[in-house]
């Protein structure tokens, strides 16, 4: 059996000198290297990695299903012995090859996890830290559409997701997803894909926790071969009265940062009355003294703090609230 009709020398080479699980050992990340590099290169390079990895073992078991067939015709057992050592040498090198893939999918969870970088298997943490981003890119571009309708539509692809269209939403408002259309999961060692599943289900637990707090359930079912949920109405939110302990305790600077972003300000500056009567009005609106209102208005109250400031945004996103 001749090599050279498969494989270029490069290719030899590489299957000569595998190693398998160790593979990683002189690639691994270190701190110098992430600051030097740009964080999207680092993912474009690591997805070179899969794609070529990938591509390598789809030849070598084309090159092996290709050799079994010739096998029928070798009448001389030398040329038969010297065809089942290559095979064996095939077997071995697609069998270490695999373990590299899975070593380097590892290595691009861990760093992913570490620098908050969303691709399709990302940890649930990474999920979660991107979760506000996508709900609200998803609001905006179905505008008909509210919170428990974006997570029943990331329940159900979470539950059905393939390696054709997974996160094809997600990865539009979010980095480029370089591994989006990689059908590396078919390569998933054992340890592997009960790795993955596990973050999964990370991620459906926290959706149903995010569905439960608007005080609905789930319940999956399947239609033809796709996996639906229906949204429930849980007992203790159809009992559950609105009151005041349902809302934050803003203070004045995050009450008038609402007022603002619902456009009032605006509105009262543009009516045609004294500024004194439009602080007055502002007052009365917002429960506050006139003196307030004025330093508002003028800007001189104390700036809104970060923190603040976020706490206001988030509970917009919570209450599905989208500004346009």
């Amino acid at each position: 059996m001749n090599h050279d009709k498969y494989f270029s020398e490069d290719e030899l080479d590489r299957i000569s000198n595998i190693k398998g699980k160790h593979y990683l050992d002189s690639t691994e990340l270190d701190e110098d290297e992430i600051i030097v590099k740009e964080q999207d290169e680092i993912f474009l390079e690591l997805s070179e990695t899969v794609m070529s990895t990938m591509a390598f073992i789809d030849k070598i078991t084309s090159v092996i299903k290709k050799e079994l067939d010739l096998y029928d015709a070798l009448s001389d057992y030398k040329q038969f012995k010297k065809a089942m050592q290559n095979q064996t040498q095939y077997v071995i090198s697609c069998s270490k090859l695999k373990e590299e893939l899975n070593e380097t999918l590892k290595l691009i969870f861990k760093f992913s996890k570490k620098e908050n970088y969303y691709w399709k298997d990302c940890s649930c943490e990474v999920y979660i830290y991107h979760y506000n981003i996508i709900k609200h890119e998803f609001l905006k571009s179905n505008s008909f559409a509210n919170e428990i309708d974006f997570i029943k539509y990331e329940y159900e692809r979470l539950l059905s997701e393939n390696d054709s269209d997974s996160n094809i939403t997600d990865s539009q408002f979010l980095s480029k997803d370089y591994f989006l259309y990689m059908n590396y999961r078919k390569y998933f060692s054992d340890e592997n894909k009960q790795f993955f599943e596990l973050e999964k289900s990370k991620k459906l637990s926290f959706l149903k926790n995010e569905l439960g707090q608007l005080g609905f359930g789930l319940e999956p079912y399947t239609l033809g071969s796709s996996i639906k949920i229906k949204i429930i109405e849980l007992e203790s939110a159809k009992l559950e009265k609105l009151s005041l302990s349902n809302l934050p305790n803003f203070n004045v600077r995050q009450r008038y940062e609402l007022y603002k972003k619902f456009g009032f300000n605006a509105t009262i500056e543009k009516t045609d009355a004294p500024q004194m009567s439009k602080y007055k009005i502002t007052a009365l609106i917002m429960g506050i003294s006139p003196d307030n209102a004025k330093q508002l208005h003028n800007e001189t109250y104390r700036e809104i703090s970060g923190k603040d400031f976020d706490e206001v945004n988030n509970y917009l996103d919570k209450q599905s609230v989208i500004l346009k």
